[in-house]
């Protein structure tokens, strides 16, 4: 692969695209914790200094992963959500929002890593750049909820996108659990507890938004 020094925007960003690209693809393959910046300049049949000059380090490659992943959710999130009339049943939304994060398994996979290292690792000015894109995206969905919800507040929105996040991140690891831990897990049937992502999900979105709304019915 020809790798000569990018010079032109348009050289670095092709250049960036293409790393990212290759983590991308090795993320499909193998779990986070396997990949290396050795794994991915092998891919890439170039040099580990040569990453160095686009990403300061593997999880801010996985940052912009996430990031754009991210925002492909979200987006897909509130147009699907502005199908939706007024004052929509709570299990109406909850639905639609874990369809939708069904539909990004590789953000689902990320949401774990973010706070923990991606975050962590990351330069400056990445997190920047992320926490500005992110946290403009949160903003724009919780808008929608307060359309939806006319009683609710912005601050609402993104505490309700909060608590999602926080399921969401821990449930997706819990509910694909290991070969062995599902034997286990398989002794336990006789409870009749429902596990699964879809369901907890679902129940957790749509207490949170009851929650939040009888709040602010009960101040009103």
């Amino acid at each position: 692969m020809d790798w000569k020094r990018a010079r032109s925007t348009e050289q670095i960003e092709s250049r960036k695209q293409e790393i990212l690209d290759v983590a991308y693809r090795l993320f499909e393959e193998t779990e986070y914790d396997h990949i290396t910046l050795n794994g991915i300049s092998r891919e890439l049949q170039i040099s580990k200094p040569s990453i160095y000059r686009y990403f300061s380090s593997r999880e801010e490659i996985f940052l912009d992963i996430y990031g754009q992943e991210y925002e492909h959710f979200t987006k897909q999130l509130i147009e699907a959500l502005m199908e939706l009339r007024s004052d929509p049943l709570p299990t109406e939304v909850s639905l639609i929002w874990v369809r939708i994060y069904r539909n990004h398994p590789k953000l689902l996979k990320l949401m774990p890593y973010l706070g923990i290292a991606l975050e962590k690792n990351s330069s400056e000015s990445s997190l920047r750049s992320f926490k500005a894109a992110n946290i403009g995206l949160q903003e724009q969905l919780a808008k929608q909820l307060t359309v939806l919800y006319p009683i609710l507040t912005i601050q609402d929105g993104f505490y309700i996108q909060y608590y999602v996040f926080l399921i969401a991140s821990s449930l997706w690891t819990l509910s694909n659990p290991t070969e062995p831990l599902q034997k286990i897990l398989g002794d336990y049937q006789h409870l009749n507890i429902d596990y699964s992502f879809n369901y907890v999900l679902t129940q957790g979105i749509e207490a949170h938004i009851n929650d939040s709304l009888q709040k602010k019915q009960k101040d009103a």
